[in-house]
């Protein structure tokens, strides 16, 4: 049996106009942006984007994930809040970010090179957790359709994989 990955692509690009004058012109003189296809509205991106806001619309997903959100938010900050290697939390509707820094009090980073937040993301994807690492900063960014109960496991692995990563380090 074969698996597929069918990708529906459907974004918007805004720029500034000095740039999209730089690529504006006749066709013929090759300036524009040849790339259409990835974010031009396709058919059947279209019609997903469309059933995708009815469903927003008919089972109140905005109203729900305003809950799910402040419990996220709150399960990370009783998560991270206490650990001497966190100097910042962050948390904007269902986006979570603990940044990682060497000193609580300075907020001195790590340097890029030890990939601190990739170690830690290594270490959760071996426990069934898949986080968004940026440099030293570990984002949480779950599907709409989470539950409580995968937050908690989702924030707690996560929790884990940070002491374990900086036990290791000692």
């Amino acid at each position: 049996m074969k698996t597929f990955l069918l990708l529906l692509s459907l974004s918007l690009v805004l720029t500034q106009n000095r740039i999209y004058d730089a690529f504006y012109d006749d066709y013929n003189t090759l300036k524009a942006f040849f790339h259409s296809h990835s974010y031009s509205g396709g058919t059947l991106g279209c019609a997903v984007a469309v059933e995708t806001l009815k469903i927003f619309k008919d089972d109140n997903i905005i109203e729900r994930n305003i809950k799910k959100s402040k419990y996220m938010e709150k399960c990370i900050r009783d998560h991270f809040s206490d650990l001497d290697f966190v100097g910042d939390i962050r948390h904007l509707g269902m986006i979570g970010a603990v940044e990682l820094v060497k000193d609580k009090n300075t907020k001195q980073p790590f340097d890029w090179k030890e990939r601190v937040g990739y170690n830690i993301y290594q270490k959760a994807v071996k426990k069934g957790v898949l986080l968004r690492p940026i440099g030293n900063i570990l984002y949480f960014i779950p599907p709409y359709i989470i539950r409580h109960d995968e937050i908690d496991k989702m924030i707690g692995v996560a929790r884990a994989s940070v002491i374990e990563y900086f036990k290791e380090r000692k």
